[in-house]
């Protein structure tokens, strides 16, 4: 039973209630919105501000060339992974729900407490950012808070709007990059600590390698319907596995066409290799692997200091996933208003209106089909509960 979904569609059956319970504390707005507006953190916000101002400021153009450049390189890899998953069968979304108990391939499983803590680190960090950045412009920041956009938590800081609107283009694209461009600046610190001290520490003391897992097998690949996911790979071509290193070595060389011997813990069987998608020359199989490990360490020692690495790697995966997505053109968030504002330098405001619609609408659906995969997976599991 997937525990994590269920502790997750819990907490958003919680959060409902308090909503309907408590509505005269909330703005509800369009019927999917709820905001809850406090004055939390902008006494913070403002110290900071008033005692790095030039630094801060110097930070702020910064972001805004980082977010620029950010939002073309996401733009790119949202168009071309949409094509790729559209016209190539085996082809992976692009973007994915960063939720607790969906399987992204490729990634350790997210548990519903490493989503909880990440998302608010992540969050924390980027409002602040904006609330700072603000304030260091002489724009009034009126409230921060909490809000829930149909089932996605998040928090806000809430500028002025005409005191923003009315600030020089350079001040308001600086405040609305900030929060992104913050992202990225977590990212780096956490993504040091899990390469450097975390897996190397995980290595010499924690993990010893204990066999192959199946965490994934791609539909319409070659091994679609003879593995499933948590099968434990034991030989292939005669060759046994210990570790993903085995794996690789013997497949080394695997062209389309060839036959591919598999011993997993439940069945034995021989497979014909297809072509790869990327690499027509290549073999391919459609099967992503995971590393079983085992510990020399006691149990509760070793899985206290995997959960904390875990907790590393998410918050540098997701700080980095989203600073992107908010990033893209897309309407009301950071990019899609920084686009909007570019597009009023060279445009009157009718005809800038109506291409950053049509840029939003296009980048929302390319949004839409690569979450469609998923949004199928939740609703069959929804629906088994019933069935």
């Amino acid at each position: 039973m997937n525990w994590d979904l269920i502790l997750l569609l819990a907490f958003w059956a919680i959060l409902l209630i308090i909503i309907y319970t408590h509505k005269s504390k909330f703005e509800i707005q369009g019927k999917v919105i709820a905001l809850y507006r406090t004055a939390l953190g902008l006494k913070a916000m403002r110290f900071v501000a008033d005692r790095f101002p030039r630094t801060l400021r110097v930070l702020g153009y910064i972001g805004v060339v980082a977010g620029f450049l950010g939002m073309v390189v996401m733009l790119g890899f949202l168009v071309y992974g949409t094509w790729q998953l559209i016209f190539v069968p085996s082809a992976q979304p692009v973007l994915s729900p960063v939720l607790p108990g969906v399987a992204i391939p490729g990634l350790p499983r997210l548990s519903f407490f490493h989503w909880i803590i990440t998302i608010f680190i992540v969050a924390a960090v980027h409002e602040f950012a904006h609330g700072v950045l603000s304030f260091v412009h002489k724009i009034h920041v009126k409230s921060s808070g909490f809000a829930l956009f149909g089932p996605i938590l998040a928090a806000f800081v809430e500028p002025d709007e005409q005191a923003l609107d009315k600030a020089p283009k350079r001040a308001s694209l600086s405040v609305l990059a900030a929060g992104a461009f913050a992202n990225f600046l977590l990212t780096i610190p956490f993504l040091l600590l899990f390469a450097f001290v975390m897996n190397p520490v995980a290595a010499q003391l924690y993990m010893v390698p204990d066999g192959i897992i199946v965490q994934n097998v791609t539909v319409g690949g070659p091994l679609d319907g003879q593995l499933q996911v948590g099968e434990r790979l034991m030989q292939v071509n005669g060759q046994d596995l210990v570790s993903i290193q085995d794996f690789l070595g013997a497949l080394d060389g695997l062209k389309p066409g060839d036959t591919v011997a598999l011993v997993t813990d439940k069945s034995a069987f021989n497979i014909i290799a297809s072509q790869h998608p990327d690499f027509p020359e290549k073999g391919y199989l459609g099967v992503v692997i995971s590393q079983s490990i085992t510990s020399t360490r006691p149990a509760w020692e070793t899985s206290a200091f995997l959960w904390v690495s875990l907790l590393v790697f998410w918050v540098y995966a997701v700080s980095l996933g989203i600073g992107l997505f908010n990033l893209l053109p897309l309407g009301p968030i950071d990019g899609g208003r920084m686009l909007y504002i570019v597009l009023l330098s060279f445009l009157p405001e009718k005809k800038a209106k109506k291409i950053w619609g049509w840029v939003s609408y296009l980048v929302l659906a390319l949004i839409i089909i690569n979450l469609l995969p998923f949004l199928y997976k939740l609703v069959l599991y929804i629906a088994s509960f019933f069935v």
